[in-house]
């Protein structure tokens, strides 16, 4: 199993990243917050910020290894 969570990296700036349910493995999927699964486990949502400070947000989805992601 894995998790999303959001951590402080970077100056203050959130990555969101993915774990394994141990703790180990993070994996960085881009800089933002409030990731949501998918019911199917095959994407993450999460409120993206672009510029730095943040002063754009968006609304993007991304596989849980970081690929594809739209915004």
């Amino acid at each position: 199993y894995q998790v999303g969570i959001r951590r402080a990296n970077d100056g203050g700036r959130w990555h969101v990243v993915v774990s394994d349910t141990n703790g180990g493995l993070l994996r960085s999927i881009g800089y933002g917050e409030s990731p949501v699964w998918s019911p199917t486990g095959d994407w993450i949502a999460y409120i993206r910020h672009t510029g730095y400070p943040a002063t754009r947000w968006h609304l993007a989805i991304v596989r849980p290894d970081g690929t594809g992601e739209l915004v």
